[in-house]
């Protein structure tokens, strides 16, 4: 049985936490097991929802997630065993502790960029006001936010990545390849690499490129591959948590998620 998405559980060896459409049902359920089998899994959140994306576990327990239903896409908290809406959101990432997480919500252009504390009911911020901004994710130490963005500069722009500093500031663009966008970057540990999904834009040409420095390079060349990566350790668990990264690691049985562009 394949999975809409998966990641290692960091805080349960051996097991993972995955979305699927259980035996006889058309919607997706949230799980936990040591293989993708709902008959032999935990089931964390019942299968009522529409697709599940975006799945971030944190070192708290508590699970993050997009949820879809009726068409429109919501970002989830699940600790203790209740689940939270936290806000309408197509993308969202946590630190690896839970405390901060950054999400991007619709706008009358694109989407923008909000950053929000989880501690006692906290309020956005928004960090990225303009143009098309989707896939955020956090340096290991929380200082800064790595994102997808295309400032809406025509229906053929390019994603390109951009870093923001978590606190608020100007971002700071890291590539800029006019035929190329880069999506759902990942920090490493120590983050002096950024590993993303390359896409053509003419969508012949996909793969997982790592980036150090200037030099963007092309390691897996797949044109059926998810649109977030993610770094591992050694025994192959997710840095979300663990920050001692060794080797990169594609998130398998990820259902892509289409980019949206919206007319500006």
């Amino acid at each position: 049985m394949g999975a809409d998405c998966v990641i290692a559980d960091p805080n349960h060896t051996g097991q993972m936490i995955y979305a699927v459409s259980p035996s006889g049902s058309t919607e997706v359920g949230l799980y936990e097991g040591a293989s993708i089998n709902p008959a032999t899994s935990t089931q964390l959140q019942p299968a009522t929802y529409d697709d599940i994306s975006m799945l971030q576990a944190t070192s708290s327990g508590a699970i993050f997630f997009i949820g879809t239903v009726s068409g429109t896409s919501y970002l989830y908290e699940l600790a203790n065993g209740a689940v939270t809406e936290i806000s309408q959101a197509d993308t969202a990432a946590s630190t690896i502790d839970g405390t901060i997480i950054a999400f991007t919500m619709p706008g009358s252009s694109g989407d923008l960029l909000y950053v929000m504390s989880t501690a006692g009911g906290g309020t956005p911020t928004l960090l990225v006001g303009t143009g098309n901004n989707l896939y955020p994710a956090f340096s290991k130490d929380n200082t800064k936010i790595v994102y997808s963005g295309d400032n809406m500069s025509g229906s053929s722009t390019p994603f390109d990545l951009y870093e923001i500093p978590t606190a608020g500031g100007t971002p700071t663009q890291i590539t800029n390849t006019p035929t190329l966008s880069e999506l759902g970057a990942s920090f490493n540990g120590n983050g002096t690499e950024l590993s993303c999904v390359l896409l053509s834009s003419d969508s012949t040409q996909c793969g997982i490129g790592v980036i150090s420095g200037s030099t963007e390079t092309l390691i897996v060349n797949d044109t059926n591959i998810p649109t977030t990566t993610y770094w591992t350790t050694s025994s192959g668990r997710g840095i979300g948590v663990h920050s001692a990264a060794s080797h990169f690691q594609r998130l398998k049985g990820f259902r892509p998620r289409r980019v949206k562009r919206r007319a500006g």
